[in-house]
């Protein structure tokens, strides 16, 4: 479980992600879309308690995007990317659950990016002194 100083802190990182993507989408600066990702995932990472939200492992975490690429010729692209990227938009599954959601068999080439252990752990120090 997750103590009450970790929660404060990322809901200031929370309100710290929705200022850089209002400056983001202001400026139009595509610079800022990959720090902007990687800060949401952070987020849903810490949201999710880091474990996979369907079977609750720890170990090879990944994060499956609801919106997906396949609809961007679909809509305006900067309400699509302010979609795309939103930690909401961020569903924090094991391997074995995202090949499941995607539809791939256990026995196909690994397609999916596992987050390296020292990442989430980094990500965890990080929320703890922020």
């Amino acid at each position: 479980m997750i103590d009450n100083k970790v929660t404060k802190r990322i809901d200031i990182i929370k309100k710290k992600y929705d200022k850089l993507v209002s400056i983001m989408v202001s400026k139009h600066d595509t610079a800022m879309l990959i720090p902007i990702e990687k800060m949401a995932e952070g987020i849903a990472l810490s949201d999710a308690s880091y474990k996979c939200e369907k079977c609750g492992r720890e170990e090879d975490l990944t994060i499956h995007h609801l919106i997906n690429k396949n609809v961007e010729n679909y809509c305006d692209y900067w309400k699509w990317i302010i979609q795309r990227i939103h930690w909401k938009n961020m569903l924090v599954l094991c391997e074995k659950c995202h090949r499941k959601i995607e539809g791939f068999s256990d026995t196909e080439p690994e397609v999916m990016g596992c987050i390296h252990k020292n990442k989430i752990n980094k990500i965890k120090e990080k929320y703890k002194n922020e």
